[in-house]
């Protein structure tokens, strides 16, 4: 294998995703109690779970075969969204760790913001790709992008419901 080859996997999708996922699992832990699996899972309807999880494998999957570019301005421009997402992601997490007892924490906009800031840094992704590591395959933006909506959907619509569940 040649440098340039040990280079390309560098620049796959699914190092950018693992930011986001490194963050959850480092963190989890200090969000609060409304946020623990058992609560947040309570009362769900299994198609809620089901098509969140089924769409969340799909959209995360495809970061595996993906491979990122910064050559055009619609990579440039989703470079820009990916770090603007991944800044909101956080502090969204950061205000539901740190400031749990405020009214923006406690309102439905506050509390779901981690699941529906996630659709901002997927579209970052998403106009970040380059090509499929199966160069056989056209890259076609618009599939990830459209697997990241219906993902953030679900994922936003849970989360709604875990407010209701706990507020």
């Amino acid at each position: 294998m040649t440098l340039k080859n040990k280079q390309q996997y560098l620049y796959n999708g699914v190092f950018l995703l693992l930011i986001t996922m490194l963050w959850n699992i480092i963190f989890y832990e200090y969000l609060p109690e409304a946020y623990s699996l058992e609560n947040f899972r309570m009362n769900i309807p299994a198609i809620v779970l089901a098509g969140e999880n089924v769409f969340r494998i799909l959209t995360f999957g495809f970061t595996i075969f993906l491979m990122l570019g910064l050559s055009d301005r619609t990579q440039k421009a989703g470079l820009i969204l990916y770090v603007g997402g991944v800044i909101l992601y956080f502090a969204s997490w950061a205000a539901q760790m740190f400031l749990p007892d405020t009214t923006w924490s406690r309102s439905l906009l506050g509390f779901t913001a981690p699941a529906y800031t996630s659709i901002i840094w997927l579209l970052g992704i998403g106009f970040l790709g380059k090509e499929l590591v199966i160069r056989k395959i056209p890259y076609n933006r618009i599939v990830f992008i459209a697997l990241s909506i219906v993902f953030a959907v679900f994922h936003t619509a849970h989360a709604v419901m875990a407010y209701f569940n706990q507020y």
